[in-house]
């Protein structure tokens, strides 16, 4: 996350992310699920204006930062401001540990859409521990944030650690940072619908592939994405498909433009292609916009967290 300070507030921003790879590998006994998934940041960013309180209280508020299509891309319903989102969530898991007597006003500025499947709660609810932990003077490490950011949900620790591509496993909590050279461009394209992970887990069948080779990974890290299409892959794309028709006319549009790899990110509904230049990616997300998706992205992967 990036961050501007001042004696009694910050701005952080808060980076979206893909899953360039999601392999469910097992349902665990604690009814979540065993993954093998590669992450990487774009360059698409909620922001957190943090302010301190002398009253100790955490105080929340947000606002669409989304240009008005007429189509709903943030579900009112998805973003509570009370200790059901995972901001406010985070503010007090912070507070509780730290034994703080700070409080905080945060308003969150929404540019990721919900149920997009492009990580928007788990990292606004980071953002929070890192603004936070900077704002009130607590000076914990980064392990104690990932360590907190575990509590909180299954792709809160990848963002808790600042890297812009990691290997990560079981709920997300076991995380490999990956380096890597340049960092691909990336069209995306979202439909009006959504999906609920919950939903798509409940319909997904684990352990149906392999696992990433070392080979693999150094394609990973090469950036040979045409190489890697083979294994790079998403066991929620079939579940996610099957019960949202959108998704399938989104890979459909995707498959026209002949990429190195495309793919649904994390539970959907949101489809990405890696482009070679960023003008590749601006003329796809021109084309896409044309055929009538609602939200429409072209950026960079492996934005500065």
């Amino acid at each position: 996350m990036r961050s501007r300070a001042i004696p009694t507030q910050l701005r952080v921003e808060a980076p979206a992310k893909v899953n360039l790879h999601l392999a469910v590998v097992a349902r665990r006994a604690d009814g979540f699920h065993e993954l093998e998934t590669v992450m990487s940041t774009v360059n698409l960013f909620d922001t957190l204006d943090l302010g301190k309180r002398d009253d100790g209280r955490i105080e929340f508020f947000w606002q669409s930062g989304l240009a008005r299509t007429g189509i709903r891309l943030l579900d009112p319903a998805l973003m509570p401001t009370d200790d059901r989102n995972l901001v406010v969530r985070a503010a007090l898991l912070l507070k509780n540990y730290a034994k703080s007597s700070e409080g905080a006003s945060i308003v969150l500025t929404k540019r990721i859409p919900t149920e997009a499947g492009l990580g928007g709660g788990s990292t606004d609810a980071a953002a929070t521990l890192w603004g936070l932990n900077r704002l009130w003077n607590l000076n914990l490490q980064t392990a104690d944030l990932v360590e907190l950011a575990a509590q909180l949900g299954s792709d809160v620790p990848f963002f808790a650690m600042r890297t812009g591509l990691a290997l990560c496993h079981g709920r997300g909590e076991r995380i490999q940072t990956l380096s890597s050279g340049d960092a691909p461009a990336i069209v995306m394209a979202k439909p009006a619908s959504g999906l609920s992970t919950a939903a798509v887990f409940r319909a997904c069948h684990p352990g149906v592939g392999g696992m990433l080779s070392e080979r693999d990974l150094s394609g990973l890290r090469e950036g040979r994405w045409s190489a890697l299409a083979r294994s790079l892959r998403n066991d929620l794309q079939r579940p996610a498909a099957e019960l949202n028709r959108d998704v399938t006319r989104l890979q459909r549009d995707f498959d026209r433009f002949g990429l190195p790899f495309h793919a649904m990110s994390g539970s959907g509904s949101t489809w990405f292609g890696l482009c070679d230049t960023l003008c590749q990616a601006r003329r796809c997300a021109g084309v896409l916009r044309a055929r009538g998706w609602p939200w429409v992205f072209a950026g960079n992967c492996r934005a500065v967290a």
